[in-house]
């Protein structure tokens, strides 16, 4: 697992396996003025992450601090989901 791991240009919050992006979106970054532009940029980045192979979950900050056992069953499926994967291809 790494924090804030390099991929390309980008960083990304936590990196699980070499496969599993786990980004955490704060409260105040879709906030104000310019927050067209910033949800572009980010679904541009995410693209660009996610064309190379990576498999990115987003979570709000919110969803971590009231319903972490929420978080902690997703992140578990979705590493489940690639043995289940790997099983039906043999």
């Amino acid at each position: 697992m790494v924090a804030q791991a390099r991929i390309e240009r980008y960083f990304a919050d936590l990196l699980v396996q070499g496969w599993l992006i786990i980004e955490i979106d704060g409260d105040i970054k879709y906030e104000g003025d310019d927050v067209g532009e910033v949800w572009k940029k980010e679904f541009s980045r995410q693209k660009r992450i996610g064309n190379k192979g990576y498999v990115i979950l987003r979570f709000e900050s919110k969803l971590l601090r009231e319903q972490p056992h929420v978080f902690i069953a997703e992140v578990r499926a979705a590493l489940a989901g690639t043995e289940v994967l790997a099983a039906r291809l043999g």
